[in-house]
Order: C-alpha cells, then structure tokens, then sequence
C-alpha cells in the first residue's frame, strides 16, 4: 500500500503522520489539519455550486426554465446564499474562526454582486439566443462560473480577514487599573469593532500602547491579532466603564499634544 494511512479519518491521519515524522512541531500539525480542512471545505462549497449549475443549464436547456428572466433570477437568488456562504468560509480560513460578517463585508458583498448582474445577464441571453450551446459547452460552464462568480467572494473574504482581523486586548496591568482595562483584558473583536469605540488605531499606534487607564494606573495594554472567536462585550452595564470609553480617546490625544 503506497500510503497505509489515507483510510484513516483526519485526526488519526494526522495523529499517525507525527508520529511518522518526529520532525513535525505540534503548531506545524496544527498548521497541516488547518490546510486539510480548508482545502476540503471549499471543495464542499465548489462541488454543490457545480452541481447547482449544472442542474439548472439541463432544466434550461430541457426547456424546463422558459425564460431568461426565470433563469436570471434562480442563478442569482442562488449566488446570494453560495457567494455568502464563500466569503464565510474565506474569513474562517482568514483566522476569523466564528466568521461573523461586519458592515463592511456585508456592503462588499452587496457591491460584488451588483457587479456579477451583467455577468448573469450575459450568461442568460447565451443560453436562450439561437440553438442555445453545445453539450461540451454546457460542460464546461459549471466550472468556469464558480471561478468567474463565486471564487471571487471566498478570496475577498480571505482578505478581509487580513485588513479586519480578530484582535484581543492583552497586557500588564498597573497598580491600579481602572474598571475599563479589568473590563476589556481578554476581550476579542475584530479590529473595526475596537476602532469604532474609540480603542483603535490613533496616529499609526494603539491607544493602549501608551496608558489606556484613566485613573493612571500606567497600565501598558495593547492588542494582538489572534486566531479565535469573538468574547466580550465593550459596552456593558457599568456606566464608569462606558464613560471611561469615551474619555480614552480624549485623554490619549490631549498627551500627545502636549509631548509634541
């Protein structure tokens, strides 16, 4: 047998291939699994958009969609749920492990597929102009419209894991922290979520890198980009937590100000 462990499931398949080979770290096993599981999700995703479009071109040319506006309107009430389903997976594979979308994916998505509009319409009037096409085009299409529509929208997703990471406040505390860094050390969130209330990036730097606390316990927080899912919630119940927030920002400005 060329390979006496493709039988296994994948946590035995990798569990067998370290010990194999020794050489393997525990983060590089880790980092393969990842790979596996990714390479197999988008081939999920990409074989039930084929099997989708396939379908649909058979109906069609079976005589079974009538007209091209049916037509359109299958194929793109179809590419909204697969084209959200591919930039999900684009941000869990990106390090976003709950793959939640911010305002700003959702406003990417609805800009992607408002492009992709003319790119169905042509598709539509190939299939129902003259003879229609061949059964070799036919064959071909399921293929080159998961590249042309879809792939696009799992890619963007991949980046935008990268512009709008997972982000989780860390640090030393000083003597005496205020209540906003005991509220906010070991809280999660993407990085516009932080930027938006104020915890973001100021000149280039991270407020916390200078002294977040208000009440100047000195402490030294900042934020890491991790692989993990959101935790927390920045705005709690506790009223001096929420006017700290808002003083941050202030107070942080106001000594840069002053050591300029």
């Amino acid at each position: 047998m060329d390979n006496p462990i493709a039988w296994l499931p994948t946590n035995s398949k990798l569990a067998a291939y370290y010990q194999r080979h020794k050489q393997l770290t525990i983060p590089e096993l880790f980092d393969t699994a990842r790979r596996m599981l990714t390479v197999r999700a988008l081939q999920a995703l990409r074989l039930d958009w084929e099997l989708f479009v396939e379908a649909l071109i058979a109906d069609t040319r079976a005589g079974n969609v009538k007209d091209r506006r049916r037509f359109g309107n299958l194929l793109r009430a179809q590419m909204r749920l697969f084209s959200r389903r591919a930039y999900l997976d684009g941000l869990t594979d990106g390090g976003i492990l709950d793959a939640t979308l911010s305002d700003s994916d959702d406003d990417k998505i609805k800009t992607m597929l408002s492009e992709n509009s003319a790119f169905v319409s042509g598709l539509s009037e190939t299939l129902f102009k003259g003879a229609g096409i061949s059964d070799a085009q036919a064959a071909g299409k399921p293929r080159q419209w998961w590249a042309g529509s879809i792939l696009p929208f799992y890619q963007e997703g991949f980046a935008s894991a990268g512009v709008n990471p997972m982000m989780e406040f860390v640090g030393p505390f000083g003597k005496k922290p205020c209540a906003t860094c005991k509220h906010l050390f070991g809280q999660r969130h993407r990085f516009n979520v932080w930027d938006r209330n104020g915890l973001g990036m100021v000149g280039g730097s991270f407020v916390g890198q200078r002294t977040i606390c208000g009440k100047g316990g000195k402490c030294k927080h900042g934020l890491v980009t991790v692989i993990a899912r959101a935790s927390g919630s920045i705005r709690s119940a506790d009223k001096m937590v929420q006017l700290n927030l808002d003083e941050i920002r202030r107070n942080w400005e106001d000594s840069q100000r002053e050591s300029a």
